[in-house]
């Protein structure tokens, strides 16, 4: 017997030890919760309870009771509440958030105050102390419906009562919730995990609760349990919100902003800085008929006690169009309102959704690409008709097509037109996807974008610009390959044009093709049209940098230009005057000609062809040079003379086209003899001896003499 008392003993004595620790103690819990009102006055308050908020947690003595009566072992709990088994856990926050102390067998503190917990990206509070109401501060339920504690009235200071929200609907038909106690230690000896989150519980997919919690059993031996019922009514809602459908295709799309929470827009439908929801008027029914009031802005919270039909308008605004209608979920005809029927059932929750865009729009310039190339530079530009009337038409008054298909599966075909700056527009373009193109003007080639039109989208109020387009025309060069009798590199009256010369055009267009092409100078194989002999023309040429060039005919000598012309061509550009100047054989008239001038010449003719000449306008002297023959060691000076004389009236006969002219009249002082050199050479050989004969030796003289005597002879 004494062993016994020994044993029970030690054994109290232990439970007293484990229960301080934390850990699990055989024996049952003494003491005992209860459920109350805000202000604890009133015990098992079972029945009466018409709302959750209403609903407190108290330990201890009832009301007159002393305070130790039925009061809980001091220490920390974790506490709960569950549907009458005990299988769903209605609570919906971690266990640490709903931490309470007990001393001298009452509630003295919520241990849980200032704590959060990680809930998605949000860091929520464990308790809200929501601020008493007056009169007098106390017994108020806590509207926040978080872990609100109020003073326990009937024991005064110290003693609380800890709001029992936040908690799930019971899946009890009656109505009957259960609230749970046990000591913090034996809650983890159990298995719990204070700062887990309650895990959803569903049945047939709907959700009813959280998965129970293993930290408060089984084993349930250290738990206190209090059943309490809840007569609540909660009004039925109907909620108004608004998205933007960014994507205008009438669907909620994830990402797709709410209007007044994640965008906001003013009276005027712009997008700005929130707060600024979307306004709508609402129509509630009332006796005997309805009410409208407005306007409310979304996302909108209205209570509809009243059984009936609730209507929510939207306000159109400016530069928006609306897309989409939901009542309840289900998508309905487009309208600007939207009804819900109200059974007005406790609880019933309606929601009407309004989904709007705004209209995009679509622009760009037709300009002309210049040189070609496919890049559009600063100078590639529509130009007036009065700077650029050839090229003008390529870009102003254009057909621009925008076709494609909105995101509610319309099609869209619309036409417009390049204003006198080559600009164009589409307003009004509704979320879609879309291409644009052009109908290009007669003579006008695309060369930019590649290939010649635009894909894109259009989202919500988007403006899409700059879809630019360049175009060029076909450019062309020509010239005339002529007989340049007097050597200046021009084409003079009665220098004729050579036909049947090679002529080639080389070089790289503007869009980087190498370019080769070769034709004949007209008046031979090639019929010149109307148009002088030894004209030659490239036409139907891409824009670009070219060279021309010529194949000399034998004979011929190409006096301009060195080499060939360098041409860059531009849209449209007609590019003349690329001539090539050639002096053929040298043909001549000889002395035996010019003693005989009077056959072919008046004095009054022949006397401007001396001008400049070693005869200086002076008839007889000039007779006495070209009468003169022989060149004896007597007078070596005198035939030089002949012969320079000769030479310089036929240079200047090429000069005077009045006079008669013969055909083979042709020499000009670029003619060169091999051996020789040319006749320019020559000429001014002989007038550096005239202006210092007694500075040059006879033998020196009768050289130059020889080489005026070539080309004085030369005969054509």
């Amino acid at each position: 017997m004494r062993d016994l008392k020994i044993a029970l003993l030690l054994g109290a004595m232990l439970a007293a030890l484990l229960f301080s620790t934390g850990t699990s103690i055989a024996a049952p819990l003494s003491g005992a919760i209860f459920t109350t009102t805000p202000d604890g006055v009133i015990v098992n308050e079972n029945t009466h309870y018409e709302r959750k908020i209403e609903v407190y947690l108290d330990g201890g003595p009832g009301p007159n009771a002393p305070q130790t009566a039925a009061g809980l072992p001091d220490g920390n709990y974790y506490f709960q509440v569950t549907d009458p088994p005990g299988k769903v856990l209605l609570s919906e926050d971690p266990a640490k958030c709903r931490e309470i102390r007990v001393q001298d067998g009452v509630i003295v503190e919520l241990v849980s105050i200032g704590r959060t917990y990680g809930n998605g990206s949000k860091a929520t509070p464990c308790s809200v102390q929501d601020p008493p109401a007056p009169p007098n501060g106390l017994g108020v339920a806590g509207p926040s419906g978080r872990h609100d504690t109020n003073v326990d009235s009937d024991h005064g200071p110290p003693a609380i009562v800890v709001q029992l929200m936040p908690f799930f609907d019971t899946p009890n038909p009656g109505g009957v919730y259960k609230a749970w106690i046990i000591p913090v230690g034996r809650y983890v000896a159990n298995g719990g995990n204070p700062a887990a989150v309650p895990q959803v519980y569903k049945v047939k997919g709907v959700q009813i609760g959280y998965q129970r919690d293993p930290g408060f059993g089984p084993p349930r031996d250290q738990v206190k349990t209090d059943n309490f019922k809840v007569k609540e009514f909660l009004p039925p809602e109907v909620t108004v919100r608004k998205f933007h459908d960014v994507d205008g295709d009438g669907i909620w799309d994830s990402g797709e902003p709410e209007i007044g929470v994640d965008q906001c827009v003013n009276t005027s439908g712009n997008i700005v800085s929130c707060p600024g929801g979307w306004p709508y008027m609402w129509t509630a029914p009332v006796d005997g008929g309805t009410v409208t009031d407005g306007p409310f802005y979304t996302p909108g919270l209205h209570l509809a006690a009243v059984p009936g039909t609730y209507t929510a308008c939207e306000i159109l605004l400016l530069g928006w169009a609306q897309m989409a209608l939901y009542v309840d979920g289900l998508s309905q005809p487009l309208d600007l309102c939207g009804d819900v029927v109200v059974a007005g059932t406790s609880g019933e929750k309606h929601e009407i959704v309004f989904g709007d865009t705004r209209p995009g729009e679509v622009s760009g310039h037709k300009v002309i690409d210049y040189d070609a190339d496919g890049v559009l530079d600063p100078e590639d530009v529509c130009p007036s008709a009065a700077v650029d009337p050839i090229n003008h038409p390529g870009c102003a008054g254009v057909s621009v097509y925008l076709v494609g298909t909105d995101n509610l599966g319309n099609s869209v075909n619309r036409t417009t037109l390049t204003d006198d700056d080559g600009y164009y527009e589409f307003t009004g373009v509704m979320p879609g996807s879309y291409v644009v193109s052009v109908g290009e003007p007669a003579g006008f080639y695309c060369s930019y974008p590649d290939p010649c039109n635009w894909s894109f989208p259009v989202l919500s109020g988007e403006a899409v610009n700059d879809l630019n387009f360049g175009d060029y025309s076909l450019a062309e060069v020509s010239g005339v390959k002529f007989f340049d009798r007097n050597g200046n590199g021009e084409q003079d009256a009665g220098e004729e044009g050579i036909p049947d010369v090679e002529i080639h055009l080389d070089g790289t267009d503007g869009q980087g093709n190498e370019v080769h092409l070769l034709t004949l100078s007209c008046g031979g194989a090639v019929d010149c049209a109307g148009e002088p002999v030894g004209t030659f023309r490239f036409s139907d040429l891409v824009p670009g940098d070219y060279e021309i060039t010529e194949v000399t005919p034998a004979g011929f000598v190409q006096i301009w230009p060195e080499g060939g012309h360098s041409v860059v061509l531009t849209s449209d550009e007609v590019c003349t005057d690329n001539d090539f100047a050639n002096f053929g054989p040298c043909d001549g008239l000889t002395p035996g000609y010019w003693s005989n001038w009077r056959n072919h010449y008046t004095e009054g003719q022949f006397l401007p062809l001396l001008q400049g000449t070693v005869a200086a306008g002076n008839v007889a002297l000039a007779d006495d040079y070209l009468s003169s023959v022989g060149c004896d060691a007597d007078d070596a000076l005198h035939c030089m003379r002949r012969f320079l004389l000769a030479n310089q009236l036929t240079l200047n006969l090429t000069q005077h086209s009045e006079l008669p002219n013969p055909d083979d009249a042709g020499l000009v002082g670029l003619c060169r003899i091999e051996g020789i050199g040319t006749l320019q050479s020559a000429i001014s050989d002989a007038l550096a001896i005239l202006a210092r004969p007694l500075g040059f030796s006879r033998d020196e003289i009768l050289v130059v003499k020889n080489r005026l005597a070539a080309f004085a002879e030369l005969n054509g």
